[in-house]
């Protein structure tokens, strides 16, 4: 069966209740994973926009801390995608089992080297291939994912190339549509691994991931298909 990671991004908003329905809907639905993102508003976001809502959501130690530990007790793995090197060094104090990458940091030395020396799973989104992810792409400890990196993507963006050269080295797809449909196209392909934004029906409206993430319905509906494409 496909394994899904579950991301939560920036929908628990900084609140540990909100992020506690999050990692429930996940373990509830079969994920094998529930994900967090360990990033800091002044390296990402300093002087745009979007600055202040990013720095109230910012995901810090203790709160990531918490969650892991929630996971832990309901029995769901939760892990972290990783923006500095210090968010490595927390997760390998708490035992984290896999280390993720965003699209945007597969080229940053620091974080590639520091999750690969862990020597645990690294999974990496992956928005092409280039020269420069070449060597990361075909490490025997990534799992590679296909994702289409704007929030939210145009249908036209989509790669199908891309998308198969991630499946050969059984790897699969991250969504960043709120439409299922490419979901469901990687997992009819042979997806070992889907990772999909999720969301709560209501509390999440002022969420930055709101544009990418799909609802609990749309979640258990997915997981349902897949059973019935397996069967």
């Amino acid at each position: 069966m496909v394994k899904i990671i579950g991301e939560i991004g920036s929908n628990h908003m900084g609140d540990f209740e909100k992020g506690k329905q999050l990692i429930d809907l996940c373990k509830e639905n079969g994920c094998k994973l529930a994900k967090f993102q360990l990033w800091k508003a002044d390296d990402l976001y300093k002087g745009t926009k979007m600055y202040e809502k990013a720095k109230k959501y910012e995901l810090g130690f203790d709160l990531a801390k918490r969650f892991f530990d929630y996971g832990k007790e309901i029995g769901i793995d939760v892990i972290f995608s990783v923006f500095y090197p210090e968010a490595i060094t927390f997760c390998e104090a708490i035992g984290v089992k896999y280390y993720k990458i965003s699209a945007a940091f597969s080229n940053n030395i620091d974080i590639v080297n520091g999750c690969l020396k862990t020597k645990k799973p690294v999974i990496v989104s992956f928005g092409g291939f280039f020269k420069t992810d070449a060597d990361l792409f075909y490490n025997k400890r990534v799992i590679p994912l296909y994702t289409v990196p704007s929030y939210p993507p145009e249908f036209s963006e989509f790669n199908m190339a891309f998308l198969q050269e991630n499946l050969k080295r059984k790897g699969g797809y991250s969504n960043h549509y709120t439409d299922m449909f490419f979901s469901k196209l990687a997992t009819y392909l042979g997806a070992e691994w889907v990772e999909l934004h999720v969301r709560l029906d209501k509390g999440c409206e002022d969420s930055p991931d709101i544009v990418c993430s799909i609802t609990p319905s749309q979640l258990e509906e997915f997981v349902s298909w897949t059973k019935m494409l397996e069967e």
